[in-house]
């Protein structure tokens, strides 16, 4: 009779997973064209797209051209004094903008290659990103619980308010989340390998947002 009783909560979980992750996607992409930047976090996370995207189109064509025309010498670099100091103050202070999250504002650049550069495009990605960590969080909760109570985490997630709301929004914590539960799912499967990659996965997290480092002391 148990045995009866898991086979049919995992149908009824296989069944209902699928519509608790349409759920999740329709809360937070629901009306995400008409979402823009109320944050001057969110507006920095888009600034440094935009250079990452500059940077990445100005490689490609400068690797086109010399794939054409093979430099034959070393091509010399002559700086003004304005960008020559630029670059020692560079040197001193770092990168110019400090609150950067580098894999987020990657992970920006890459989606606006799918939906294009536009307002809403960290938006697009944070709720990109929720979706996935509903996903995550049934597969962790899946292992440690059972598919049950996995489907009810699903769901209090999916619904989450706070949730809801971040993953609208051009901010990193929600795709942090994501790669910190996946690290956590990793580490709690089997495998000689799933610490190693676990730390890996947690590094994600941190290049996404340093304040998953907080969740680690938790």
């Amino acid at each position: 009779m148990s045995t009866r009783a898991g086979t049919s909560i995992r149908v009824f979980a296989l069944v209902l997973a699928p519509v608790i992750l349409f759920l999740a996607g329709w809360l937070r992409f629901a009306g995400i064209e008409q979402t823009v930047p109320r944050h001057v976090d969110e507006g920095l996370h888009l600034y440094e797209t935009t250079k990452l995207i500059g940077v990445g189109r100005a490689l490609a064509q400068t690797a086109a051209y010399w794939r054409a025309n093979p430099p034959t010498t070393v091509p010399r670099l002559d700086l003004t004094p304005a960008q020559r100091a630029h670059v020692e103050l560079l040197g001193r202070t770092g990168p110019d903008l400090q609150y950067a999250r580098p894999l987020f504002n990657l992970a920006i650049a890459l989606v606006s290659l799918w939906v294009g550069l536009s307002p809403w495009v960290g938006s697009f990605t944070s709720a990109l990103a929720g979706v996935l960590c509903v996903l995550a969080c049934g597969l962790l909760a899946r292992r440690w619980l059972g598919p049950g109570p996995a489907l009810v985490a699903m769901v209090f997630l999916a619904t989450s308010p706070l949730h809801v709301y971040y993953s609208r929004t051009t901010f990193a914590d929600v795709s942090a989340m994501f790669w910190f539960l996946l690290a956590m799912r990793v580490y709690a499967g089997d495998g000689r390998c799933r610490a190693l990659l676990a730390g890996v996965l947690f590094g994600a997290a941190l290049a996404t947002s340093p304040r998953m480092l907080y969740q680690a002391l938790l």
